[in-house]
């Protein structure tokens, strides 16, 4: 089933310039990763320490700016892990709900097994501690690239009133293999649609919700110009379990949902196939 959420050129870039005039500041600190103090990041939680290392550090470039953050695996106790939980164990306070966590990254997993993953994600909560909304991101070997790819994960809202919201970066996995690495930079928290840029670019695939779908499978994605568009889904081994073929369609963001009831329980890759290039995300499955 695909859900066309495609407006008329001119139309779509009014209603961009609005959301953008009413869009609240990016509440993360630090988001482009420019401040250090003894090789953490101001503004954020890392697993820094005597005895896992520093598998979180300073990059030398950025997407935007002079410096983003690396995250180095380092071994079983020294996966890279960073987050906006501060020493006192309290998420990032926050005033309002957001609808989209983006960031752009560079990614070289080394393992061939396929469960080696860099894994992005947001969990908002209300002054009760109750999870009232969450985003998250799979990215596996077929992600990776040498050059700022961009990232747009979008946020369910299962409820009201977020009071902190916890944003975390880690790479892990049963066969994650020692200098396997993810940059990341420009990370945000963000309302309305998304902008002029990513789709002038091409096509993206978002990350599919909810992680890990067990019904229905959600896959998000946009498109820059008008063409052909195919999506497959692979299993570990690489055979194909679906393959949609959705015709010609419109530049604009669409969501087609996949159902996944009777598939075995496990990460499988959803690819884009576009006029613009293919693109591909790591999706989950569970019981």
């Amino acid at each position: 089933m695909k859900t066309p959420l495609h407006l008329g050129t001119s139309a779509f870039i009014c209603a961009l310039l609005y959301a953008g005039s009413l869009q609240a500041q990016n509440p993360l600190p630090n988001p482009g990763f420019e401040n250090w103090v003894e090789g953490n990041p101001v503004g954020w939680t890392t697993n820094n320490n005597q005895f896992t290392g520093q598998p979180v550090s300073p990059n030398a470039t950025g997407h935007a700016g002079t410096t983003s953050l690396r995250g180095t695996y380092l071994g079983l106790i020294s996966a890279p892990i960073l987050n906006t939980i501060d020493a006192a164990n309290h998420p990032l306070a926050i005033t309002q709900a957001y609808q989209r966590l983006t960031f752009y990254y560079q990614l070289q997993l080394e393992s061939m097994q396929g469960t080696e993953i860099f894994a992005a994600g947001a969990l908002f909560t209300n002054a009760g501690g109750t999870t009232v909304g969450q985003a998250s991101g799979l990215f596996d070997r077929t992600q990776n690239t040498s050059t700022w790819a961009y990232a747009d994960l979008p946020i369910s809202n299962t409820g009201a009133d977020p009071v902190g919201v916890n944003v975390t970066f880690t790479l892990n996995g049963l066969d994650a293999v020692v200098g396997s690495y993810f940059l990341v930079d420009d990370v945000a928290l963000e309302n309305g649609t998304a902008g002029v840029e990513e789709l002038e670019e091409g096509a993206t695939l978002s990350a599919a919700y909810p992680i890990p779908a067990r019904e229905e499978m959600n896959l998000p994605f946009t498109l820059g110009r008008s063409g052909t568009v195919v999506i497959d889904v692979l299993d570990a081994l690489g055979r194909s379990v679906s393959t949609r073929s959705l015709g010609t369609l419109a530049p604009g963001r669409y969501k087609e949902v996949l159902d996944v009831r009777g598939w075995s329980a496990g990460m499988y890759t959803a690819v884009l196939r576009t006029a613009s290039g293919v693109y591909a995300q790591a999706v989950a499955v569970g019981n």
